[in-house]
């Protein structure tokens, strides 16, 4: 379980407060940002809020020009990240998974590929062609030596389950999603390379889609309906549905995976 932390605490840590208490430090940039570095290093909860010493930094930096109080600016300290085509056999990747899972069926799989350019709205896709069969094409943007291989087979994972008639990201979905080893861990790996890579660049040259002509998408993200006299359903929450976290129903946006609550 994470650590728990209470809406007092995070409070106490809000960026604003932090940049006022770091402007009496000192007004010399160096200066501040040793001490945002220590801060950081010794608070398990800014850690936790945060995750990376950058988008703290960031942060806190940017309360400051928000409040036109400086005109402080910050390194950007996310490395380059690199993209090499065919950098991993997708096929044999495929086929490790099956061993995990050998129950899993690939009848009408034709090919698992890359896509041939970055795309924004998928990591991985499962297509159906007309006639049954089907394809999973994974997003170039991940063939990199800076990508983890068991990344990769969790992608290709999710899409197989997909191919095996789990259409929606509901409960059934992630139930099963979330069996595969450390799901959790490569599930922050993938929310957060844009904090530890630049992909900014990368981003700019990409496509929103990248779909194959006569195929009809399975990787179903269609907005579900959102039943509140369903079991469970306490007045007063809400709930994700991306990840299903509950939160209080004047949040805007999941304070776990990010996405946004207006519903």
């Amino acid at each position: 379980m994470p650590e728990y932390y209470s809406l007092e605490e995070r409070d106490s840590y809000d960026p604003l407060i932090i940049a006022k208490q770091m402007l009496d430090y000192s007004s010399q940039k160096d200066e501040q940002e040793k001490w945002l570095e220590e801060l950081y290093n010794s608070k398990m909860i800014i850690k936790d809020i945060y995750r990376y010493l950058f988008a703290f930094k960031k942060t806190i930096f940017d309360t400051l020009k928000n409040q036109k109080e400086s005109e402080l600016v910050t390194v950007d300290e996310r490395q380059v990240y690199n993209i090499v085509p065919e950098c991993y056999n997708l096929n044999k990747l495929t086929e490790e998974v099956l061993k995990m899972y050998p129950k899993l069926n690939t009848t009408g799989l034709l090919r698992v590929s890359w896509s041939r350019k970055v795309v924004r709205s998928y990591l991985g896709i499962c297509q159906r062609y007309p006639d049954g069969t089907y394809q999973i094409r994974i997003n170039i943007l991940l063939s990199s030596p800076d990508i983890d291989t068991e990344i990769i087979k969790y992608v290709l994972f999710h899409e197989l389950l997909h191919k095996n008639g789990y259409w929606y990201h509901n409960d059934d979905f992630r139930f099963r999603e979330w069996q595969y080893p450390n799901s959790v861990e490569l599930d922050a790996k993938l929310d957060s390379l844009h904090l530890k890579y630049n992909l900014d660049e990368i981003w700019g040259e990409s496509l929103f889609d990248e779909q194959t002509e006569n195929t009809v998408s399975v990787d179903n993200n269609s907005e579900p309906i959102f039943n509140p006299n369903a079991k469970g359903v306490q007045i007063g929450f809400k709930y994700c549905r991306n990840c299903g976290n509950k939160l209080p129903d004047t949040s805007k946006f999941c304070d776990k995976c990010g996405c946004s609550l207006t519903y």
